[in-house]
């Protein structure tokens, strides 16, 4: 395990030479402490890791190729359902997922959260790679393979486009990302995943393979609704700078010419399922359609063009704010005011 996760593969080699046990699993916590009156989500890594899951999150190529040739099983996952192949992807280690899925690493596995190796490599497309403090250690760059190669091998493979999520997924590094992605939680697609970064070749690539539209999370954000920043917070996955609205607008017309519904709403913020643990402004956001997103964050060329796409402007949420309401500072704290949404809004009123 630790020659593994130092990535030296003349010790691993060695090692197994001599009898090592390459099926050998470390110490697993079943932390009690997750299971708590706490409302906040204490996630807590469960350990449990073998020799291919040490190799798997170093990227050491070698080290799995050893690991593999020896005989150590492809698929053999974590406490909590995490293969290697997954770890791989996770810690950026793409060149090293590839080889786990050419010496069969089965893609269509999901873990305790619900994350197949697709929803992975969707997900590590678009985070950024200085996006860690130091108890994460640095990203392992990759020489040749991408993410987004890997998802397409997985989709030629037969992997579900439409998995969704059974809960809110782990952040790297050993903690629940609980404070970021708020709307990457239960019922959440690859798709959505995307979308919400406004990762516009992912978001081709998963139609192209059959993705569906319009699949909600669990409080009904659809992909087209996270496309215009609604429920999301500043975070690797997510920069509402301003331009980031041309590729928003991008992401939208995709999901547009996909038959995406543009007044779809946010449907349950807190029904059991939906609650997120913690202090949050999405309970304020029940009942809202895109363009409320697009006023979120003052991005008055994604809020014209949604207007232009048929979107509602006369509308309310479940508390009665309305999209200008928000766009002059009403409703939801963290709504940033904005004169020019406010006179494109009232324009639409005005001559609708």
């Amino acid at each position: 395990m630790w020659a593994a996760d130092s990535e030296s593969v003349e010790l691993t080699r060695f090692l197994i030479d001599n009898g090592a046990d390459i099926e050998a699993r470390a110490v697993a916590n079943d932390w009690p402490v997750q299971m708590t009156a706490e409302p906040r989500n204490q996630y807590r890594p469960t350990g449990g890791m073998t020799p291919l899951l040490y190799a798997a999150r170093s990227g050491c190529l070698g080290c799995v190729a050893a690991l593999l040739d020896a005989g150590a099983d492809p698929n053999r996952p974590s406490p909590d359902g995490v293969t290697p192949l997954i770890v791989a992807i996770d810690n950026f280690a793409f060149d090293t997922a590839k080889l786990l899925f050419e010496r069969g690493g089965n893609p269509h596995i999901w873990d305790w959260w619900g994350r197949t190796a697709l929803f992975a490599a969707i997900d590590m497309n678009t985070y950024s790679l200085d996006a860690y403090d130091e108890r994460t250690g640095p990203p392992i760059p990759t020489e040749e393979t991408t993410a987004l190669e890997l998802a397409r091998l997985f989709l030629d493979d037969g992997v579900n486009p439409n998995s969704q999520l059974n809960m809110h997924r782990p952040s790297r590094g050993g903690n629940a990302g609980r404070f970021a992605d708020e709307i990457i939680t239960t019922g959440a697609t690859p798709l959505l995943r995307a979308a919400a970064g406004q990762d516009n070749e992912a978001v081709e690539l998963l139609l192209d393979y059959g993705a569906r539209v319009d699949v909600p999370n669990v409080m009904g954000v659809t992909p087209l609704i996270g496309a215009a920043g609604l429920g999301m917070e500043p975070s690797p996955r997510f920069n509402p700078d301003v331009a980031t609205q041309d590729r928003a607008i991008a992401t939208l017309e995709l999901l547009l010419a996909a038959g995406a519904d543009i007044n779809a709403r946010i449907t349950d913020v807190k029904g059991r399922t939906a609650r997120i643990g913690r202090s949050t402004t999405l309970p304020e956001r029940g009942g809202q359609t895109a363009l409320f997103g697009a006023a979120q964050w003052a991005w008055p060329r994604v809020v014209q063009f949604l207007i232009d796409q048929g979107a509602e402007v006369d509308v309310v949420d479940d508390l009665g704010v309305s999209p200008i309401d928000a766009a002059l500072g009403g409703g939801s704290s963290d709504n940033r005011p904005s004169d020019e949404v406010a006179r494109i809004l009232q324009a639409a009123i005005d001559g609708g």
